[in-house]
């Protein structure tokens, strides 16, 4: 456990494992993701499927812009959980809604970089124009199945919230 102190001065541990998931796992995940989509980039077209209507045609976008912005919104929910996770701790606040709202910051982290990994998936399977409708339908799966699975990673390795019931005994 780190010690943090606090605004009256005396110290608060903050839990190992909330300072390992908040910290190194989300910065180990976006290095991975960012390496892999340098590998991927020197082996695909520059084109992604930006948006596929009902009768086939597709528009394609550049797969830089897409990396930059998932990663900007990526970056964002991580350290936005981070902060939230370290603030409530420090406060004594971990109550189930803010246990709920760190890991629902950490599961979208993850669920945009799901998204960005099952869309350089599909393009790696499924080259060209055929794919192209498959990476609007998986990269949305992508982001939903890798949220969920964080979410529930987060929610089984976070520290146990306090119980509220002395809270509301007025």
């Amino acid at each position: 456990m780190t010690a943090t102190k606090n605004d009256k001065g005396s110290l608060r541990k903050l839990p190992r494992s909330l300072l390992v998931l908040s910290v190194p796992v989300p910065i180990l995940a976006a290095v991975l993701i960012v390496a892999l989509f340098l590998i991927f980039q020197r082996s695909t077209s520059g084109d992604w499927a930006v948006h596929v209507d009902g009768q086939g045609n597709v528009a394609f976008g550049s797969w830089w812009w897409l990396f930059l912005g998932t990663f900007i919104l990526t970056s964002i929910a991580f350290l936005l959980g981070q902060y939230l996770a370290r603030d409530f701790s420090h406060l004594g606040h971990w109550y189930p809604m803010q246990k709920a709202i760190v890991i629902l910051c950490f599961s979208t982290g993850y669920g945009f970089l799901g998204y960005l990994t099952a869309n350089m998936s599909v393009a790696l399977l499924a080259p060209g124009s055929s794919g192209a409708e498959q990476l609007v339908g998986y990269g949305l799966l992508g982001f939903l199945l890798t949220a969920i699975l964080a979410g529930s990673v987060y929610t089984a390795l976070l520290p146990k919230a306090q119980d509220t019931s002395a809270l509301h005994a007025f």
